[in-house]
């Protein structure tokens, strides 16, 4: 798991640098893991992994539990190991394992719950997995993501980051209100995306970096990340937008302006609450954006396969030298439509994959 392990280092590395911007991602304390391992016959084992901060505390003061978020699995079938690490500050961990027969479904283990209301938490993304026969000697590995009960306004949580800077961005003659209006509910939904969707999502590219700090953030580096991340979803809201009454040199020239000003703009506003999208502003002096997206935790969600043969098609990161396909993702990711993950192998022949 080589590739895996470099992103945990990259990852971990990323927590540092928000700490130091004052951009504490509750992603960072937060997160489950899961590795399902599939045997030629499709029978399987799953194993997940719940972790937590031990001094993560709710709103309120209130110190928050593991099962605050996440509601790990029990009776039968299932192996429990619960523990406390050494480490400052504690790491609360619960692992939980089981097997599977060929074609069973499971239901839930990856499940995130909504920000707790009147001390009582809720699920709200939950997730279905199965192997199930793909044709002779194939299996097919899916796990559905879906969203449940109340739905935000991802306009509002998103406007705080794109709507200052769309209306300094737009040139001459483009820049009315109505447009700017328009134009940001766009680049708004596709940043929602951008940031929380597998397999790679954006969240703690676009967090980290926040401010410049010599040997570890470098801005122009940030706005690289952005522009090739954000870049061609700005240009197809351009064009969604304006249309033929655009030229296509000023739409290039104005989505590299868009990406650079909303840069700009969420590195001055770090630290600033209300500034930073999400359910933020409620910590004077903090970055409380990160803790609610979606009246939820932004948890990182990290998902391997391993297999045992030729990957045909997949939507996830291959890594071939160590047999498996992996995906990160964010609840939020799910919050306008299913998210499935998938994964189709021949078991027992030579590993190669093909991916859309």
């Amino acid at each position: 798991m080589i590739v895996q392990q470099l992103r945990k280092r990259q990852r971990s590395l990323g927590s540092l640098l928000a700490i130091a911007a004052g951009a504490i991602l509750s992603a960072g304390c937060a997160h489950e893991s899961t590795t399902s391992t599939i045997r030629g016959d499709g029978s399987w084992t799953r194993k997940t992994t719940y972790s937590l901060a031990d001094s993560d505390e709710a709103k309120g003061g209130r110190k928050l539990s593991l099962r605050d978020v996440f509601s790990p699995p029990s009776g039968a079938g299932w192996t429990v190991v619960e523990k406390k690490t050494g480490e400052k500050p504690p790491q609360i961990t619960v692992i939980v394992s089981r097997e599977l027969r060929p074609a069973e479904t499971i239901t839930g283990d990856l499940m995130v719950k909504a920000g707790a209301k009147k001390g009582s938490t809720a699920p709200r993304v939950v997730n279905t997995a199965a192997v199930r026969p793909a044709g002779p000697g194939r299996w097919q590995y899916t796990e559905t993501f879906h969203w449940s009960g109340f739905k935000p306004n991802i306009a509002k949580e998103m406007a705080p980051l794109v709507s200052p800077s769309v209306k300094k961005a737009l040139p001459p003659g483009f820049a009315s209100s109505a447009n700017a209006a328009q134009l940001s509910v766009r680049i708004e939904r596709n940043l929602w995306k951008t940031l929380f969707s597998p397999p790679e999502p954006f969240m703690l590219d676009f967090y980290d970096n926040l401010l410049p700090i010599t040997g570890f953030s470098d801005p122009d580096e940030r706005t690289g990340d952005m522009s090739r991340k954000l870049g061609p979803g700005i240009e197809t809201a351009l064009m969604e937008t304006f249309g033929s009454r655009m030229s296509r040199d000023l739409r290039h020239r104005t989505a590299v302006r868009l990406v650079e000003q909303i840069a700009a703009d969420t590195s001055s506003q770090a630290g600033k609450g209300d500034k930073m999208g999400g359910g933020a502003g409620k910590g004077p002096g903090t970055d409380s954006a990160t803790e609610s997206f979606g009246g939820m935790y932004p948890v990182a969600i990290s998902i391997t396969v391993k297999l045992p043969g030729r990957v045909t098609e997949t939507n996830g990161i291959v890594d071939e030298l160590a047999g498996e396909v992996y995906w990160t993702l964010y609840p939020q990711s799910a919050l306008e439509q299913d998210v499935t993950l998938r994964a189709t192998f021949e078991a027992n022949g030579r590993q190669q994959v093909g991916r859309r």
